[in-house]
């Protein structure tokens, strides 16, 4: 048996050789959805959740899922607490350090169904109001194994539960999977699993877009409950995206899917003020310019 190469890896996984040349063709949606029907991409419905009244001033977020099986929490951890402060200027984050020392006190009991009550006593001890807790399901021995020699469906699930300390309450709670179709190797040969964990980190990325959004919605941060192209997972190397916002995907029932917008939708301006990036929070209601196939259009959300 032998050994995928690494060139044959890229070409199979996202048709990279097809994409690099036909780049400067393709717009952002070309590209998005050739690898997605390529890979039979899909992510689960993520409802539009309520907004929380209770007002959280520190932090501390807490990833269950180990980050040296799945180097890519951390920097997900970090889009989210970079997400948060620039959304809310007093809320204050604790520090990893802090967090990483109590969190090994609970290390035997910091499973995806951590108890309300541990996660309030993890967080007593930490001094902060509210926890964050990050999960994604891992894939089983089994499982890799059998994607190795003969590829086939692969789940990525990714678990966010927002935890009120002092009352030891679930404020909120979301769930996301993504999925798709690994492609079978060729025959005699088998995948190498950095290539399994990369497929995997695409489909993790796909599910915390969904997620992160869900969460600034519940904090009253994302309104419109859009779905940012945050620009990592998929493609990331080919094309830039555009200035403005593009529409990765909407949260089901959210102002933004009532209003009539859709997937790959381009917000270009708020209330006549251009908008640069997907942090940049939009406040309801608002007058929206959106970009859909080269012509302007405006929306009225409340």
């Amino acid at each position: 048996m032998r050994k995928l190469s690494s060139k044959l890896i890229v070409c199979v996984l996202l048709s990279s050789v097809i994409l690099q040349a036909c780049a400067s063709l393709m717009s952002r949606q070309q590209q998005i959805e050739y690898v997605e029907n390529k890979l039979q991409l899909s992510v689960s419905i993520t409802p539009m959740p309520p907004v929380i009244s209770k007002k959280i001033k520190r932090l501390s977020i807490i990833y269950i899922t180990p980050t040296e099986e799945y180097p890519m929490t951390t920097s997900l951890v970090d889009l989210v607490i970079n997400y948060l402060k620039k959304q809310q200027a007093d809320l204050t984050v604790v520090e990893r350090e802090a967090v990483d020392a109590v969190q090994k006190e609970f290390a035997y009991q910091l499973t995806g169904n951590i108890s309300p009550a541990t996660a309030a006593q993890l967080g007593k001890q930490l001094g902060a109001d509210a926890l964050l807790l990050i999960y994604f399901k891992p894939i089983t021995t089994d499982d890799f194994s059998a994607l190795q020699w003969n590829g086939g469906f692969m789940l990525a699930t990714m678990d966010l539960r927002l935890i009120h300390v002092e009352e030891g309450t679930v404020l909120f709670r979301s769930n996301t999977s993504a999925s798709g179709v690994f492609s079978r190797p060729p025959a005699g040969q088998y995948w190498l699993p950095k290539t399994i964990k990369t497929w995997h980190d695409l489909l993790i990325a796909m599910a915390a877009a969904f997620e992160l959004s869900s969460l600034g919605a519940t904090l009253d941060e994302n309104p419109l409950g859009f779905v940012p192209d945050m620009d990592f997972g998929i493609q990331s190397h080919l094309k830039k995206l555009q200035p403005g916002v593009t529409l990765f995907g909407l949260l089901e029932g959210s102002p933004a899917q009532k209003s009539g917008l859709q997937r790959f939708d381009r917000i270009v301006r708020v209330d006549g003020r251009l908008i640069t990036t997907w942090m940049d929070k939009i406040q309801l209601p608002a007058t929206l310019t959106v970009e859909r196939d080269g012509t302007e259009l405006e929306f009225r959300v409340q």
